[in-house]
């Protein structure tokens, strides 16, 4: 049993530590451009009316030298949402607002709504974040900067905030945003495209056009934001960015409970079965490995050696997203990473897609 577990935690070990040093090995960015590219920013609102005021209001205080747009892509919304963008538009001179002009053509109405604004934009960098966010004031001209003058596209961070929730939830909602940050990051470090959050995401307008817009992405309910990464990585001849700066993580609005947040990891988990199959062999040795290493502790009662690896696995996490979260310049909390570790395996299996389950991209 001790060959095994050792065997385990050593498969699990070194897809950490290849994260981490994709981390290390993160590019600098470049200079900037001179002067500031023009950029289109893009928000796709569904039934958005609690948070859309708020989005709108922190881009209106954005501080960029430059020229910018945005557009607001209401996607059949049933609430205020199009009144909201609408007042909004007439009172900031390049803000327009439209439907969704791809209704019922792919399985994401989403999809739909940011084809729209992809078709109409006219900036060189097309900025993407949702509704539910807030940017704050130098995230635009953060994320131009990150993006320089060489790279195609650029990941930021995006942390959940759920203020009516518990401090121990928040602490949770943190961590596990972290995680996901990490494995983004990691790869991006490495030239691959594994996964990203479109809450805080920049392309180069040309590249999305070059591999055929949204049109050209796997058909599914989400994972349009991982789906346009990982068809820019596949070329290897791109340059990617993770952009680490304070001025570029986005807060959005996160779930305030339990069951809010498997809803969430549902609809974003649904999108895995058209990942390239390296990236599913990868998550599937991560995801046993974990599962493998939590059992340790239930053998460990008759094989005392084997208490060990549990505890030795939640320190290397521990120790991995503490220096994360310091080279992001984000909290971290211990209370929240011990809340974390026991329910990460727990919701991956709760929340793991059924076979023909029907997932909306709003549901939270």
């Amino acid at each position: 049993m001790i060959p095994l577990a050792s065997i385990v935690f050593a498969s699990y070990a070194l897809i950490l530590l290849w994260l981490a040093a994709g981390l290390i090995r993160l590019p600098r960015p470049h200079l900037a451009s001179s002067p500031p590219p023009f950029l289109s920013v893009i928000v796709a609102a569904r039934d958005e009316a609690v948070h859309l005021e708020t989005c709108l209001e922190a881009l209106s205080r954005q501080e960029y030298p430059g020229e910018w747009e945005l557009f607001i892509i209401d996607d059949q919304s049933v609430d205020r949402s199009p009144d909201i963008a609408r007042e909004a538009a007439a009172r900031h001179p390049g803000w327009h607002t439209a439907g969704n002009d791809f209704v019922g053509r792919w399985r994401s109405s989403k999809k739909g709504a940011l084809e729209t604004a992809f078709l109409r934009a006219r900036g060189e960098l097309l900025l993407f974040t949702d509704a539910d966010c807030t940017p704050p004031p130098q995230w635009l001209a953060g994320m131009a900067a990150a993006m320089g003058s060489e790279s195609v596209l650029c990941a930021g961070f995006s942390p959940l905030v759920a203020p009516d929730a518990s401090r121990l939830w928040r602490a949770f909602l943190l961590v596990d945003t972290l995680a996901a940050a990490l494995v983004a990051a990691g790869g991006i470090g490495h030239g691959r495209g594994i996964t990203c959050s479109g809450r805080s995401l920049a392309c180069r307008r040309h590249i999305l056009s070059e591999i055929g817009g949204y049109d050209a992405l796997p058909d599914t309910l989400s994972g349009d934001d991982d789906f346009l990464l990982q068809a820019v990585a596949s070329s290897g001849r791109h340059r990617l960015i993770y952009a680490l700066a304070p001025s570029t993580a986005v807060p959005a609005q996160g779930p305030s409970g339990w069951r809010a947040f498997i809803r969430q990891k549902r609809r974003h988990l649904s999108a895995g079965s058209r990942y390239k199959l390296p990236i599913q062999l990868g998550y599937t040795l991560y995801h046993s490995a974990n599962l493998l290493l939590w059992s340790t502790p239930l053998v460990g009662l008759i094989h005392r050696p084997l208490l060990l690896f549990l505890p030795a696995k939640i320190i290397l996490d521990g120790l991995v997203l503490f220096l994360w979260s310091s080279r992001l310049h984000q909290p971290f909390s211990l209370a929240g990473l011990l809340a974390w570790e026991p329910l990460f395996p727990v919701y991956h299996l709760v929340a793991f897609p059924r076979c023909g389950e029907e997932i909306s991209w709003k549901t939270r």
